[in-house]
């Protein structure tokens, strides 16, 4: 699990808590900067890094002095030296927990994994996809505990030190979870797939925003954002005057979160046009309202949802709805020609 932490000003922090474990650990390695390491909970492997770097890395926020990456992470390695003995066994305490909670849930009964189709990625095209059903990883579930203490800690460390009060909290993902692929660890029911693909398994993450004072807390927002949003809301909520040229691909969404207003888009795209680790394949997608149209690059097929009748993405009604397939096809046309983007194109060398 990594993060950030800004300190634009004496008034307001923002905390973006991720669920992304590669980027918590390629960040000190990329930065080479790690302030203090921090191991605690006995029989629960977890370390807090703590570590800062110069706003030279940071331009385009000018008015933040110092920005502050906070990673939270569970550990099943040893890749603290003299720590390895105590990670593995807390490793095996947690995980043996999960594997008699499952018992007991009666998940050890059920059929957990099913095989599909061969992987289309070169690297992989020998390997078929093998697809988790159920939530039953114990070693998963011991991780997401892990997380769950640790952002506790966070949470109290914030009340302890009187900064909750004008600290934003984010806590979201940079992809669906990994269920196809890589020993397939978790499954995303109802949503279809997972990490690397285009249906709402691989985009559809976890949002919670907590702003003491300003959020609703427990209010619902069912409006969709993307990634790109983050940085001008960020900017809006930290008082620092919009940079339009730097983030055109996103919106504040702040008027949404406090109530005052609505976000005046059309739609959201994704681009996704090269194979995946995962088994998805090139494809693009755009999401108006309640209908997501998926185009895939390899034959050029189309898939049309109304997401609100059928999460689960089954439903392919494109033929069904030719007018709005034409509509957000040529909705997805313009945005690709206006953002220039990339369109594989076939290969005629290449032979199954």
């Amino acid at each position: 699990m990594a993060g950030y932490l800004l300190k634009s000003n004496p008034k307001l922090f923002i905390l973006a808590i991720s669920l992304s474990l590669i980027c918590t650990f390629e960040i000190p390695r990329a930065l080479g900067r790690i302030d203090k390491i921090e191991l605690s909970r006995p029989y629960v492997p977890n370390a807090l890094i703590i570590f800062g770097i110069p706003l030279i890395f940071y331009p385009l926020l000018k008015n933040i002095k110092r920005v502050y990456f906070l990673g939270i992470f569970s550990i099943f390695l040893g890749i603290f030296g003299n720590q390895e003995i105590s990670l593995r066994f807390s490793e095996k305490i947690l995980k043996q927990k999960y594997i008699v909670k499952a018992r007991e849930l009666g998940l050890d009964k059920q059929k957990t994994f099913e095989e599909d189709g061969f992987f289309p990625c070169e690297h992989k095209k020998d390997q078929r996809i093998v697809r988790r059903l159920i939530q039953s990883d114990p070693a998963y579930a011991g991780m997401i505990e892990n997380l769950d203490y640790n952002i506790g800690r966070v949470l109290k460390a914030l009340d302890d030190c009187g900064k909750m009060e004008n600290t934003v909290i984010f806590f979201t993902s940079d992809n669906g979870g990994l269920s196809t692929a890589e020993g397939s660890p978790t499954c995303n029911f109802p949503l279809s797939e997972g990490k690397g693909w285009m249906y709402e398994g691989g985009v559809r993450e976890p949002l919670i925003i907590k702003w003491q004072d300003v959020i609703e807390p427990d209010s619902i927002c069912d409006v969709p954002i993307t990634s790109t949003d983050f940085y001008p809301t960020i900017l809006e909520m930290a008082g620092l005057s919009l940079m339009h040229e730097q983030h055109c691909d996103g919106v504040s969404f702040l008027p949404v979160l406090t109530g005052s207003g609505k976000i005046e888009r059309e739609a959201i795209f994704w681009h996704y046009p090269h194979y995946g680790n995962q088994g998805g394949t090139p494809s693009a997608s755009v999401r108006s309202g309640n209908y997501k149209l998926i185009e895939f690059f390899e034959d050029e097929h189309l898939e049309l949802y109304d997401l609100n009748e059928d999460i689960s993405e089954k439903n392919n009604i494109a033929n069904d709805c030719p007018n709005v397939t034409k509509m957000l096809k040529e909705m997805l046309k313009e945005w690709q020609n206006q953002v220039s983007a990339k369109i594989p194109e076939r290969n005629p060398n290449y032979t199954l």
